[in-house]
């Protein structure tokens, strides 16, 4: 339309065609303030549904205008391929750069991966997801031909999506983006996605650049070969991060760094990887292979009595709470009032004689 032009100008700019538009449905809502309320309530639709549903806002006089204004709108599917919500990205300057609908009755984004009900196929056949950090990533990447992508929707992977996509499939390469942010947020969602039993690698994007701008630099071919299928496994990263800030010439430094490759090396579930990693330390640092078992065997112990405490504890916990019944807490927080206040202590001791039920309040109740 001529009021999408510039959108579709844009879009085009960064090497979107028009086919790709339509596959993901890509949009334009106008430069107004009431195109949006005008158009729904003329369908016959509920303004005050619509406030629900996050397409409008509600005034304080009663009135309503359009939530999104000029911007590119990239609608958002749960996993049924239902729209369930909108991100719209402003055109021409202008912020917040994203505006994304409110979560709403049908719209949870801890528990949406964006694209996975067009993805949920090619993930199957390929026995693999990648995993990445934002919409425009997932686009690009289709593009590219990696169709089996999905993404968190803005937010930290949560459990429930990294469930979902154990439900799914058992590797998951994460493809975030390069700067230290991304590093950061890859490490969180590989642990959370172990936790979850998935196989985890991960896809290294170099020079601190994210995958769309990657992809818009080298091409897809690149992109597929140097990045996705070059992935490593989640140790190997956690090697390579353990590294940074480092000077392994440096002695303290060195040891350091063995000490905590031992200690992930520990977290590890399969013997045959804990080999694999300590003779790759063993050959770097010129060590002796028994001695680095005998502190890895070290680290396996305090782990195991960490985790034993932390059951014990856990079984406990619900003993202590059953333990306590309502006219228990109550004679407690009677005393505490009691505690606090002469008048109060007064009262107390004069409405009930000191008549508590636990022996030991009585005692207490006595004192004060």
């Amino acid at each position: 339309t001529k009021e999408g032009q510039e959108a579709f100008d844009y879009l085009q700019a960064r090497g979107m065609t028009r086919e790709m538009m339509e596959q993901f449905e890509i949009g334009y809502s106008p430069s107004s303030w009431d195109f949006a309320v005008k158009f729904l309530k003329g369908r016959g639709f509920s303004l005050e549904l619509m406030e629900k549903a996050g397409l409008v806002i509600r005034k304080e006089n009663g009135e309503y205008f359009d939530r999104f204004r000029n911007r590119i709108m990239f609608p958002i599917h749960n996993h049924q391929g239902e729209t369930v919500a909108f991100s719209g990205r402003i055109v021409g300057e202008g912020q917040p750069k994203y505006l994304n609908s409110p979560e709403t009755l049908i719209f949870h984004k801890g528990k949406i991966l964006y694209h996975f009900h067009q993805a949920r196929l090619h993930i199957r056949k390929h026995q693999q997801a990648v995993l990445f950090e934002g919409f425009a990533d997932v686009i690009s990447a289709v593009k590219a031909g990696v169709a089996n992508a999905v993404a968190t929707m803005g937010t930290a992977l949560t459990d429930e999506q990294a469930r979902i996509l154990r439900r799914n499939v058992e590797s998951i390469v994460i493809c975030y983006d390069g700067d230290a942010a991304g590093v950061e947020a890859t490490v969180r969602a590989a642990e959370l996605l172990s936790q979850a039993g998935c196989h985890v690698k991960i896809a290294t994007i170099p020079n601190g650049l994210d995958p769309d701008e990657y992809i818009r630099k080298y091409g897809s071919e690149r992109f597929q070969r140097n990045v996705i299928e070059a992935s490593s496994s989640f140790m190997a990263f956690k090697m390579a991060y353990l590294r940074r800030g480092k000077n392994l010439q440096n002695e303290s430094d060195q040891i350091r760094y063995i000490e905590e490759v031992l200690r992930e090396i520990s977290r590890l579930p399969n013997p045959v990887e804990w080999d694999y990693y300590l003779r790759q330390l063993a050959n770097e640092f010129s060590l002796s292979l028994s001695a680095l078992q005998q502190q890895l065997e070290r680290y396996k112990k305090t782990q195991e009595a960490t985790r034993a405490n932390s059951e014990r504890a856990a079984v406990r916990q619900p003993l202590q709470k059953k333990l306590l019944p309502a006219f228990h807490n109550a004679e407690r927080m009677l005393l505490a009032h009691m505690l606090r206040n002469r008048d109060v202590a007064f009262t107390v001791q004069q409405a009930i004689q000191g008549e508590f039920n636990i022996e030991e309040h009585r005692a207490i109740a006595a004192y004060i």
